[in-house]
């Protein structure tokens, strides 16, 4: 099997294995059994490391043989058990090992959020379960990419990535919007979740992009911090449609998000700037526009 077949089929096995996970789930939660769904969901969580654990494990491993002469027989099983699992005991791969679980993460979180919110919107949930397993296979063949190039990044790759993190925020936020109107929880529990996913999606990003520093980091808290913060103006103003809430929080983290992007990169001018605040303004215009405020939980 060549290189690019085993590809087709890896994709089209975590493809297959994801959207039926997730009609299944769907299943569970049309029925109302909670506690089989949030087991389940529970395993096919473990699945998904599992297989980003074998993914990472099938390109990265030690491939030379155990040197027998230099270890006489003695601790042959020590060093074979080293150098075979040395990748996962590498502090850079294992960072890269972390950085590939934050996005679907996020992702099937999101989806078992959301799908436990509607139970019974078969519509709904078919939308949320098709575009969530797309864009996780997308996840997975960028991964499949990185690796099989030995951890070096392809510039189109990390473009068709950043449309699939975008996506990824907006479902993060609207799990999180309500998840909290559901069950009457504080603005203070919907602050610090906006903030570490924010936080993590936007360290996720810089990681692929090969930058960090602690000063970028302290920028990536900051930006945390006000989209935070905008969550709870949102959580006070809006009502329980928490799609359109999700949108306009996104419409600020895109900004933000762009912002420091360009300026690592160097290519930040008072014209992207620009376009950046009229993109939010026109979707935030847009979502304002055609929001029931009046639609209030009492």
């Amino acid at each position: 099997m060549t290189q690019h077949q085993h590809k087709i089929l890896s994709a089209f096995i975590i493809s297959a294995v994801t959207f039926l996970s997730f009609e299944a789930l769907s299943f569970t939660a049309g029925i109302y059994e909670l506690r089989a769904y949030f087991a389940l969901a529970v395993y096919i969580a473990i699945f998904h490391i599992f297989w980003i654990g074998f993914i990472f494990d099938l390109h990265l491993k030690h491939r030379e043989p155990v040197d027998l002469t230099s270890a006489r027989y003695r601790g042959l099983l020590r060093q074979a058990l080293k150098q075979r699992f040395q990748h996962f005991l590498n502090w850079r791969y294992f960072k890269h090992y972390i950085n590939y679980l934050i996005l679907p993460a996020i992702l099937f979180w999101s989806v078992i959020i959301l799908i436990f919110l509607n139970p019974f919107r078969e519509s709904m949930k078919q939308i949320v379960i098709i575009a969530s397993s797309f864009a996780l296979t997308v996840v997975y063949w960028h991964m499949k990419e990185h690796v099989t190039a030995r951890l070096e990044s392809r510039m189109p790759w990390l473009k068709v990535l950043a449309a699939v993190k975008l996506f990824a925020a907006f479902m993060a936020f609207a799990a999180l919007f309500g998840f909290v109107w559901y069950f009457g929880l504080s603005q203070n529990f919907l602050f610090y979740f906006v903030l570490g996913a924010t936080f993590f999606l936007i360290y996720q990003a810089l990681y692929q992009y090969d930058f960090h520093s602690g000063t970028l980091l302290f920028s990536v808290l900051l930006c945390s911090v006000l989209i935070g913060l905008a969550a709870i103006w949102i959580y006070r103003v809006w009502s329980v449609e928490y799609f359109t809430a999700a949108l306009a929080l996104l419409a600020l983290y895109n900004t933000l998000w762009g912002l420091i992007h360009h300026y690592i990169d160097r290519t930040l001018t008072a014209r992207i700037t620009f376009e950046y605040i009229i993109m939010a303004v026109v979707v935030l215009s847009i979502v304002y526009a055609t929001h029931n405020f009046a639609n209030r939980l009492v």
